[in-house]
């Protein structure tokens, strides 16, 4: 669920998938469009293009919120391709993806260009962390978590600070 200007962006998943328009003042029905998809794990509204971002197995998609129209923003395939899990914006444009690697074991929090869809950071989750509920940025620089599993209690819920593991450097054209 996410909103924009006065509207409240919902999804459901059964049984196709939809996102419902709803005013965010009555919640009163203003559109459904099918979104094609099986599912969506997350959903964010980027206020700047006035898109609808969701994330689904191995790509993000966007939708803009004038015209109902989709595309695809980030699509990784390959036999051990990650799974876009939840996501979020940044304060300097960028959307944070948290990822899980097949066979679903371990979490990484990746941080990608809104103008380019260009990775710019990697964070490794650490392998006691079951479950990833959500991740932002904030102003800092620094990167929170909050998840499932301590080391010491993997039933136990924690929100945490990650440090950087890889930050990706574009190359700058030769002049």
């Amino acid at each position: 669920m996410t909103k924009l200007d006065n509207v409240v962006y919902a999804t459901w998943t059964y049984p196709t998938n939809v996102i419902y328009k709803l005013d965010e003042n009555t919640l009163k029905p203003l559109g459904v469009v099918s979104t094609g998809k099986s599912y969506i794990d997350d959903m964010v509204a980027g206020t700047d293009d006035r898109k609808l971002y969701f994330s689904h197995r191995t790509s993000i998609y966007f939708m803009s919120v004038d015209d109902d129209s989709f595309g695809t923003w980030i699509y990784k395939y390959d036999p051990e391709a990650v799974h876009f899990k939840k996501l979020s914006l940044t304060s300097r444009n960028s959307i944070l993806a948290v990822t899980q690697m097949r066979p679903y074991t371990n979490y990484t929090l990746r941080e990608y260009s809104f103008s380019d869809g260009s990775e710019i950071a990697q964070l490794k989750i650490p392998l006691h962390v079951e479950r990833v509920l959500h991740a932002v940025r904030l102003s800092t620089g620094a990167y929170v978590v909050s998840y499932k599993g301590t080391p010491s209690d993997p039933e136990k819920f924690a929100v945490s600070k990650l440090t950087v593991y890889r930050h990706v450097i574009k190359a700058q054209p030769e002049r």
